[in-house]
């Protein structure tokens, strides 16, 4: 896969260009059509995506704070290397948060917000794309940290889910994440519909750390 396939894939997918190219590039990086250390210049993103250079900048700025490029002179945007320090800093984060977001939302959730999460997870039992499979996880965990209204706390989670989009993505083509991620995704839902917050949240911290640690071995052992 390259550039020309990401574009045709995405084109008109997004509400504006500056979406569109976020996205596109976003993807570029996290499934290895552009590796870590590599240089993305403004110019050949808008050959490539047939764009302007304007979105691109937004585009840009937006992948930096998401921990996916880095924006140096003269080199213009340079593919963040991916590092098992890196993951394990970005997991440790989503450990101590993503507790802290569901136990907050807990007593607010609705027979109709888990009715939503178990949607998720039923579309991601035949889900294929590694993309749409990434995007669903996503899906799952916002449904059950949303009703809090805790809009800064879920905008930080959703940067640290698109931070470890590549991690899991190299861990869903070898490992056989995507099945035990489901059956964790099926327990953390059953505990919610009962009640047990004190359940709930150790699987749901157990869940992130066992996704962190078989990424971080992986890495080492792959010397990614």
């Amino acid at each position: 896969m390259g550039w020309a396939e990401l574009r045709d894939e995405f084109k008109g997918s997004e509400p504006s260009v500056t979406r569109y190219v976020e996205t596109v590039v976003r993807a570029a990086i996290v499934r290895g059509v552009a590796v870590g250390g590599e240089s993305i210049r403004q110019e050949h993103v808008a050959t490539r995506l047939e764009v302007s250079r304007t979105p691109i900048r937004e585009a840009f700025q937006r992948l930096e704070r998401q921990g996916l490029l880095r924006l140096v002179p003269n080199r213009g945007a340079v593919v963040v290397e991916m590092s098992p320090d890196d993951a394990e800093q970005i997991f440790l984060m989503r450990s101590i948060l993503e507790p802290f977001a569901l136990d907050r939302a807990f007593d607010l959730l609705s027979h109709r917000d888990l009715g939503e999460a178990e949607d998720f997870i039923v579309e991601s039992e035949s889900a294929t794309d590694l993309q749409r499979v990434a995007e669903l996880n996503w899906d799952f965990h916002s449904t059950l940290y949303k009703p809090a209204s805790q809009q800064l706390v879920v905008a930080t989670l959703k940067t640290l889910h698109l931070s470890a989009g590549r991690y899991e993505f190299l861990g869903r083509s070898v490992l056989s994440r995507p099945e035990q991620s489901v059956a964790e995704h099926r327990l953390l839902l059953a505990a919610c519909r009962a009640g047990d917050r004190t359940h709930a949240l150790d699987l749901l911290t157990s869940h992130i750390n066992q996704a962190a640690a078989g990424l971080v071995q992986l890495m080492k052992e792959t010397g990614h």
